[in-house]
């Protein structure tokens, strides 16, 4: 889903689990709540989103890359998935959370129960640096060949 919008030019800025819908008849997903959304567009100077899913880079309101905020999004939702925690609990408001995104140059951490294919992918997808956080085509990559593996 997020993959499509991307090749069409479209970020979310908002990504998160309760914008996400699942049909159980279907087996669909679909993302929901556009109202932030760019198309083709470079506002990338807006701070856009709910700040618990806010890229480091958008609460420092630099410029920023709008597809690897979107992934740092999504990172931080698959954490709650996996975890059924958010990686900023302990984070007491906004300014607590700015500073511990913004600040802070250690790695999320992520619990030791979580799998390893699963943690790899949580501290690429929740990289504090967009340049070296990890693209969606690579996510959708290592997703099909843990699949796989797991088929195997």
């Amino acid at each position: 889903m997020l993959f499509h919008m991307h090749s069409l030019g479209i970020s979310h800025q908002d990504f998160k689990p309760e914008n996400v819908c699942y049909n159980p008849y279907t087996q669909e997903l679909k993302i929901l709540d556009f109202g932030l959304s760019i198309i083709d567009e470079d506002l990338s100077h807006l701070w856009l989103g709910s700040p618990l899913y806010m890229a480091p880079e958008v609460h420092a309101k630099k410029p920023y890359d709008r597809y690897k905020a979107d992934i740092w999004s999504l990172g931080v939702s698959f954490y709650e998935i996996v975890t059924g925690d958010s990686p900023f609990t302990d984070c007491e408001d906004l300014d607590d959370l700015t500073h511990r995104l913004i600040d802070e140059k250690d790695p999320i951490p992520v619990p030791d129960n979580v799998s390893s294919a699963a943690a790899f992918l949580l501290k690429r997808m929740l990289s504090r640096d967009p340049r070296e956080r990890i693209s969606l085509p690579m996510v959708m990559d290592l997703i099909k060949q843990q699949l796989l593996d797991f088929e195997s």
